[in-house]
Parts: C-alpha cells; structure tokens; sequence
C-alpha cells in the first residue's frame, strides 16, 4: 500500500463534535485501506444535510458516510466515485462500504456550508 499524507483527505464540512470529526476521519482511512479503493488518491468526506456526518439517503436507508473518491485520471476528467461507510455504532468500528460506479462531478458534490 502507498504512503499517503493527512491532507489527502479533505472534509467538505466542519464536523464540530470532535468524537464524530475523528470518528468520520477515521472510517476514511479504514475505506482507503482496503484493496478496493487504496488505488485512489484524492478522498472528500461530503457535506451531510444539517452538518450530520452518519445519514440516510434515498438510494440507501442504511445509515453512512458519504466519500468521493478520485484516482488522478478521474481528478483530470472531473469525474469520481461515491463511496457509502458503514459502520457499527455499538464498537464505533469500520464495518463495509459500497463503492458506487463512475459519474462526473456534481456541483452538489461540493456545496458551499450555509
């Protein structure tokens, strides 16, 4: 696996609750880590509705986190995957993602916060 540096994950929102903040940081990294996605470089926790990190939505009642993940080729096309983290809330572990297929990117992919 290749090194990689604490800024080539980006929050797209504050987080202001501490616990949560290195929670989601931390469930980031475990996704990054695994041979699905370790292949990207460029990781964006996205904005949550009501700055609320773990949320539904309507493809998807299971509650996450939402990641964009972006090889360098897909960071020239504008172009990336949407990735859900799953977690266990008793353990606060990691527990699977789903990786979404390739789009290009979205203006709601990086919204402005209110």
């Amino acid at each position: 696996m290749s090194t990689r540096t604490l800024t080539s994950i980006k929050f797209l929102q504050r987080i202001r609750q501490k616990d949560y903040r290195n929670l989601v940081w931390r469930l980031a990294q475990d996704v990054w880590a695994t041979p699905d996605c370790e292949h990207f470089t460029d990781v964006l926790i996205k904005y949550i509705a009501l700055l609320n990190p773990f949320h539904t939505s309507h493809a998807d009642n299971r509650p996450h986190i939402t990641l964009r993940m972006k090889t360098p080729a897909q960071l020239a096309s504008q172009s990336g995957q949407t990735v859900h983290v799953y977690y266990n809330e008793a353990t606060q572990q990691y527990d699977a993602f789903r990786l979404y297929s390739e789009r290009k990117d979205d203006a709601k992919d990086e919204p402005v916060e209110e």
